[in-house]
């Protein structure tokens, strides 16, 4: 096994597979990192900052810009409150290959998602 990949968050999960899992099985987590990715690129493509600090959100959700920002290769902090996340440019922040959209692209049109979207989840 090699040491030291990006592929990997601090909790040793595999990070590419758990928000693939994620934009797939959840619809409501999957706007939240489609937003949150579209948020970090413009901010990697924004040479005038070096760090970028998101609004203060839930416990969860802080969850997951960590690992969306790990994704990136940034390191990710939280503020004072413990509630709003700092994230910062490192020599690997990087883009991905593949956005997130792309993930997904294959189920989004079929008519399963388009019913289970409208009708909601029946049971937890």
């Amino acid at each position: 096994g090699s040491s030291g990949s990006s592929g990997t968050d601090s909790t040793g999960i595999d990070l590419h597979e758990f928000l693939v899992n994620t934009l797939k099985k959840n619809p409501r987590d999957r706007m939240m990192l489609l937003k949150l990715e579209q948020e970090i690129l413009e901010f990697i493509n924004d040479n005038n900052n070096q760090f970028k600090k998101f609004p203060q959100m839930t416990s969860y959700h802080r969850m997951l810009l960590h690992r969306v920002a790990a994704y990136f290769g940034m390191d990710h902090n939280v503020d004072q409150t413990g509630k709003a996340v700092i994230i910062n440019k490192t020599s690997n922040t990087r883009i991905p290959e593949q956005r997130f959209s792309e993930h997904i692209k294959d189920e989004k049109n079929t008519e399963f998602q388009q019913r289970f979207i409208l009708s909601g989840p029946s049971s937890g």
